[in-house]
């Protein structure tokens, strides 16, 4: 994200930062941080090791797979799968306050999926 620092009043991400390595996930919710404006709001959203097809395809690193051979992310490219205090101990040290994580579950035409829904405040 090529944003002045400071310049959004809220970011959503839905379901789109979990797809990366560890270290570049930090990365993105260190940018979101960054280009929020005091008091900001960072909605986002990502997959829980609940969810069918973890533990499948190629692992690269913990809780981080490639190429999954089951559930609706098969055929995804890199899937990393939180924990809630993962996700929040990410955000936290972003920077992020008032963080407060939900989770939901539901099936898609038969396969379980879980994912956590956070909301953040700069």
């Amino acid at each position: 994200m090529d944003y002045p620092i400071d310049y959004f009043d809220g970011i959503i991400d839905s379901a789109t930062i979990y797809s990366n390595t560890y270290s570049a996930i930090v990365e993105m919710y260190d940018r979101c941080y960054n280009v929020l404006k005091k008091n900001g709001g960072l909605f986002t959203s990502c997959f829980t090791k609940y969810t069918d097809g973890f533990g499948t395809g190629t692992q690269i690193e913990d809780n981080t797979y490639r190429d999954l051979i089951k559930g609706r992310l098969s055929g995804r490219g890199i899937v990393h799968f939180f924990t809630d205090k993962e996700l929040f101990d990410v955000l936290t040290k972003c920077g992020f306050i008032n963080i407060h994580i939900d989770t939901m579950t539901y099936t898609d035409n038969g396969t379980k999926v879980e994912m956590l829904l956070a909301q953040a405040e700069k």
